[in-house]
């Protein structure tokens, strides 16, 4: 993995190239240069039904296209049919996103080693055995591996369900919401250079 040196000038900086993933049009404007060598840290949150989760599987089958992706999903079982419908939804399916339902850190953290994904999304930190901090502690074992951390609301919706670390060891802060028929996406706080701070996840008619 290329790293940035400790110390650079200004011109230093200006001439350094760094490699972005080349994202599709849509996601590109709203998540911004996601840098395709160094890790990235993320976390989507919203009330249930405000999808996020499918915004998640949108943004993990379109990094599918880049590497493996390890989806861990403790809030929802195969058999029930949500994630399926999910699925249906996306125009795009990569045969490189492997789901994992899974409550356990342990498991998660075994599965991270032994497989090797490029990225890694877990849904929900809100959901997982273990303490939340405990969760997040992952993108610190796993320093070359983005980790997308998805969570539950506050009953007011206010801020994501558990401590402020959450939002603070993140690059990108996405709140997920309602508005009318529509299910809108809005970035909090977004350090990798967005072209847009709201997106359309979809619109019912």
């Amino acid at each position: 993995m290329n790293t940035l040196p400790r110390t650079a000038t200004a011109h230093d900086l200006l001439k350094m190239h760094i490699r972005t993933l080349p994202l599709n049009s849509r996601l590109a404007t709203f998540f911004g240069h996601l840098p395709a060598n160094s890790q990235f840290n993320g976390l989507l949150w919203g009330n249930a039904g405000s999808a996020k989760s499918t915004l998640a599987f949108e943004l993990a089958m379109e990094l599918g296209r880049f590497g493996d992706v390890l989806y861990n999903t403790s809030e929802e079982n195969f058999n029930v049919g949500t994630m399926q419908e999910r699925l249906r939804f996306l125009r795009h399916i990569s045969p490189r996103v492997t789901f994992l339902e899974n409550r356990s850190l342990e498991e998660l953290t075994n599965s991270i080693a032994t497989h090797q994904p490029r990225f890694v999304f877990v849904d929900s930190v809100s959901e997982m055995d273990e303490a939340q901090d405990d969760v997040l502690t992952l993108s610190s074992e796993f320093t070359h591996t983005p980790f997308i951390f998805i969570a539950q609301s506050t009953g007011d919706a206010r801020k994501p369900l558990g401590k402020n670390s959450l939002r603070h060891n993140v690059d990108f802060v996405v709140k997920c919401e309602r508005r009318g028929n529509s299910r809108v996406a809005f970035n909090e706080k977004n350090r990798l250079a967005p072209k847009a701070q709201e997106m359309v996840i979809f619109a019912l008619p």
